[in-house]
């Protein structure tokens, strides 16, 4: 008797993002293939876990047939909302044989996990640099600009330096 039914394998259990700006985006894939000789139904892929809202899929619906010997691979996105670890976990129900007990743990999954973070940003002014008109020679020319965190995270200005000659700065570090 020749029994027909999909057997799906996944290359990977888990996708690992690294460090993502908060609000950017970092893309990643996984390929499910069907190595059993029976069309191989995606009918849901899950995405479960408390941070799932940083992560996405590009599955659009439900019920992709993966044919026998064919692939597909699913692009995810991790799109950091807040700073810090995030992690969610991706469930694919399907109609292969071997992955439908879930009480027993048997359904495939990929696990996916990324880190937030904010960067510092620094504002200074005046934007366009500073204008000291006509100095006299051997007289000082004095002008102050201004640096301000506009960002969310601390950061220290350890040195400001100069670009030309004639020009010094009188600077003391600080944390903004």
């Amino acid at each position: 008797v020749d029994v027909r039914e999909p057997d799906m394998n996944v290359n990977v259990n888990e996708i690992e993002f690294g460090r993502v700006r908060v609000g950017e985006e970092a893309e990643d894939s996984f390929i499910i293939s069907n190595d059993g000789n029976a069309n191989l139904v995606i009918q849901d892929l899950l995405l479960i876990q408390e941070d799932a809202r940083q992560f996405h899929h590009d599955i659009e619906r439900r019920f992709l047939v993966i044919e026998p010997g064919e692939e597909r691979e699913v692009m995810i996105t991790f799109v950091p909302q807040d700073a810090g670890e995030h992690e969610a976990l991706f469930i694919l129900i399907t109609n292969d044989p071997d992955e439908v007990d879930v009480d027993e743990g048997d359904r495939t999954s990929v696990r996916a996990t990324g880190t937030g973070f904010f960067v510092a940003e620094i504002l200074v002014e005046p934007e366009d640099g500073i204008d000291f008109g006509e100095v006299p020679i051997g007289v000082q020319g004095d002008a102050v600009a201004q640096i301000s965190n506009v960002g969310r995270v601390p950061f220290t200005v350890s040195d400001v330096v100069t670009d030309g000659d004639g020009f010094s700065v009188d600077f003391e570090g600080g944390d903004g």
